[in-house]
């Protein structure tokens, strides 16, 4: 027997009870959750090769609806196999082909028709809640006699001290590099004396020492 659904079928089954729902099997021991995501609790466990009913996916196939004997809740399709043209596929991969319904998850609703009677049905605000408000940004609060505009001169200032104190540094930085150069010319000027003091006295060519059939001056 073959499970193809056409997409007039998928229509159907978004529609009808677990009668008309399609065959998908576990490839693992994965959980069944109360919601599509890992954050919402945990109804049971579906053991690896178990059959459930699929209801239905969200858009892009990410997260199921499905039943497992009594219980109802949604697992991730990558833990899914449908069964097509007698064998098992994956479900990522051919929902679109067969035509399996997309489905859209409405908490309340859901949760009223399913989990009444589990513990944690009493905290589902905390699951199903709307999200809190986000603080609203201020501005801090300007310093103690703060008036707008820039900021004055420092206590004790006139009003021309940015003036004064850019000319200050203005004046140390030719006073360093006037020291760089002075420095500069006494290393070289030091350099010449030593060159100089390792020279000898300019002499001509008769003032070599006496050499081979050459005699001592007189």
């Amino acid at each position: 027997m073959r499970y193809a659904l056409l997409p007039a079928t998928a229509l159907l089954i978004g529609l009808a009870g677990p009668a008309l729902a399609a065959p998908g099997f576990a490839t693992g021991n994965v959980n069944l959750r109360a919601g599509p995501g890992t954050t919402y609790p945990q109804v049971t466990v579906v053991p690896q090769g178990a059959q459930v009913e699929i209801f239905g996916c969200l858009q892009g196939y990410s997260w199921c609806d499905v039943g497992f004997g009594q219980v109802r809740g949604w697992v991730s399709s990558n833990y899914l196999q449908y069964l097509y043209e007698e064998r098992r596929v994956p479900l990522v991969e051919y929902a679109p082909r067969v035509g399996l319904p997309v489905v859209t998850f409405q908490f309340g609703d859901y949760w009223r028709d399913h989990y009444r009677g589990r513990s944690w049905y009493s905290d589902r605000d905390r699951w199903g809640g709307p999200p809190p408000p986000r603080a609203a940004f201020r501005e801090p609060p300007p310093p103690p006699g703060w008036r707008g505009g820039p900021p004055g001169p420092p206590p004790g200032r006139g009003p021309d001290w940015r003036d004064d104190r850019n000319d200050r540094r203005a004046d140390r930085r030719d006073e360093r590099r006037d020291r760089r150069e002075e420095w500069r010319e006494r290393r070289d000027d030091r350099r010449d004396d030593r060159r100089g003091e390792g020279r000898g006295p300019d002499r001509g060519p008769d003032d070599r020492g006496p050499g081979p059939g050459r005699g001592r001056p007189d």
